[in-house]
C-alpha cells in the first residue's frame, strides 16, 4: 500500500475553506435586481456557487470564507438593491455568520501551537 505519511508538525497550510450561507431576501424584490445581484456575486473572486429559491425566497452562497466574508456580500446586495428579510432570526443567523467568518479568519493567520 502506498500511502504518504506526513510528520507531526508539518501539515500544509488550510488554502481555503469553503463555506455555505443561507440568508433570506425580502418579497418585494424586483426580478431584474435579483438578476443583476446574483451575476455580480457569481463573478466576486472567491464566491464559488449562489443558488436562489423562489419559493423560500431564499438566497444560499457558498464562499471562501479566507478571502470573502459576510460583510461582503452585504456590501454586494446593498449595492444592487436586494435588502434581506428585516426578521429576527435572519439578524441572529447574520450575526453568527459574521463571527465565524471573523474566528476563520483570525485561525488561520495564527501559528498552529505545538505541544513539544
Amino acid at each position: 500500500m502506498n500511502s504518504k505519511q506526513i510528520e507531526p508538525g508539518h501539515r500544509n497550510p488550510v488554502t481555503e475553506v469553503i463555506v455555505k450561507r443561507k440568508l433570506i431576501i425580502a418579497s418585494e424584490i424586483d426580478g431584474a435586481f435579483l438578476d443583476a445581484c446574483i451575476n455580480r456575486l457569481n463573478s466576486t473572486f472567491g464566491i464559488e456557487c449562489v443558488n436562489y429559491t423562489h419559493v423560500n425566497k431564499r438566497l444560499t452562497v457558498r464562499y471562501n470564507a479566507l478571502i470573502v466574508c459576510i460583510r461582503t456580500i452585504q456590501k454586494i446586495l446593498k449595492n444592487e438593491r436586494v435588502w434581506l428579510q428585516p426578521c429576527l432570526r435572519n439578524k441572529f443567523r447574520l450575526g453568527w455568520y459574521e463571527y465565524l467568518d471573523d474566528n476563520i479568519k483570525e485561525n488561520n493567520q495564527h501559528e498552529p501551537w505545538k505541544c513539544h
